[in-house]
């Protein structure tokens, strides 16, 4: 069907991978349901730039790798899905960057980073739409160091979200078995 992209995600502007391009159009990735969704563009209602950046997940490794240009500038262990509500795996890209409420930063920490991609077991999380999402876990911090115990999402320690926040909006973070 039919849709218009939003000028904002998550309160800022909207940044989406460019997957395709033919005479006067991009096809981009969304952050829709079905995970891999896709949709065609006009060229001019776009800006187009490149990222270096590609973020890797490993579920069976618990770990993330954080490449630039191709070469790892971080890794570390993370926390990734139950094996009852696995990460979703596949292609999916960094959404949006958010400062988490204050009522919610002991659980969540104080910045979520937003992936355009949802749990393919809930169909809603927490008032949300069940996005996947790379967060802290204060509460327990030692989920973060390569357990399998998240709804979905991949918990992470507070250097390895600082370590994220220079992921520009729109690059790729491919999970893998």
């Amino acid at each position: 069907g039919e849709g218009t992209m939003p000028d904002t995600t998550w309160g800022a502007p909207t940044v989406r991978p460019v997957i395709a391009q033919t005479a006067g159009w991009v096809q981009l990735q969304l952050d829709t349901k079905p995970n891999g969704s896709t949709g065609w563009v006009p060229r001019s209602a776009v800006s187009l730039a490149v990222s270096p950046y590609r973020v890797q997940v490993s579920i069976s490794q618990r770990r993330l790798w954080i490449y630039d240009d191709g070469q790892i500038t971080y890794t570390s262990l993370v926390g990734v899905g139950a094996p009852k509500w696995p990460t979703p795996m596949g292609t999916t890209f960094v959404d949006a960057l958010v400062a988490t409420p204050k009522s919610q930063i002991y659980i969540y920490g104080p910045t979520v980073v937003i992936l355009g991609t949802h749990s393919d077991v809930f169909t809603d999380f927490d008032g949300g739409n069940g996005t996947v999402a790379i967060h802290g876990y204060p509460s327990d911090p030692a989920s973060t160091n390569g357990e399998a115990v998240s709804h979905g999402c991949v918990r992470a320690n507070p250097k390895t979200i600082e370590a994220l926040t220079s992921v520009p909006l729109g690059s790729p973070v491919d999970i893998v078995a």
